[in-house]
């Protein structure tokens, strides 16, 4: 039965939301920006409310496989709660077209809607961009950040490892972080 939100005025049609099995959902080696998936909140938010209040993991469909785009650590809950014995037949998805990889991956940064990712893990993810021949003002742009947040992300990728460390675990902030690793590099020259 059709929608009548469809026949409204005011009211385009955008992708559509699949309910798919999270057995079908598959996660591509090294795609997630994120190093560490903390669920243990969303495991009980997801047993208290269930999935439906959940936005819609992004998926793509390559090779004739369901991949996922965002969403990592809602798929993740889910398929902890399932190995612990809830029924959970099906997530909420909504299908991605686009199929570029940077396109992707950038979706996969911008639209993080749980934790938020570390700074680590965004220069990382940024640099990943840089490979693709994005440039400073493309990444900033397509995630909605400053240039500015950009280069300082990108710079934590010079850090030493300990530098490294202490951003990670917080005694560091990233712009003082940024100052450790300029200075060093002015004394290297």
């Amino acid at each position: 039965m059709p929608s009548p939100l469809r026949s409204m005025e005011g009211v385009s049609r955008g992708s559509d939301l699949f309910m798919v099995d999270p057995d079908k959902i598959s996660i591509k080696p090294g795609f997630n920006p994120r190093q560490v998936l903390n669920v243990e909140d969303l495991k009980e938010y997801i047993r208290v409310n269930g999935v439906r209040p959940l936005p819609a993991l992004r998926v793509c469909v390559r090779n004739g496989q369901i991949e996922l785009i965002t969403g990592h650590r809602r798929l993740q809950a889910v398929k902890e709660l399932i190995a612990e014995g809830i029924a959970i037949k099906a997530l909420p998805c909504q299908l991605e077209t686009t199929l570029a990889e940077d396109d992707l991956l950038a979706i996969s940064i911008s639209e993080n809607q749980g934790e938020p990712l570390t700074p680590l893990e965004q220069a990382f993810a940024y640099k990943r961009l840089l490979d693709y021949a994005w440039s400073v003002d493309q990444i900033a742009r397509k995630i909605g950040k400053s240039q500015g947040h950009v280069y300082d992300r990108l710079k934590l990728t010079e850090a030493e490892i300990e530098v490294k460390h202490a951003i990670q675990d917080g005694t560091i902030s990233v712009s003082d972080a940024v100052a450790v690793i300029k200075e060093a590099s002015k004394t290297e020259n």
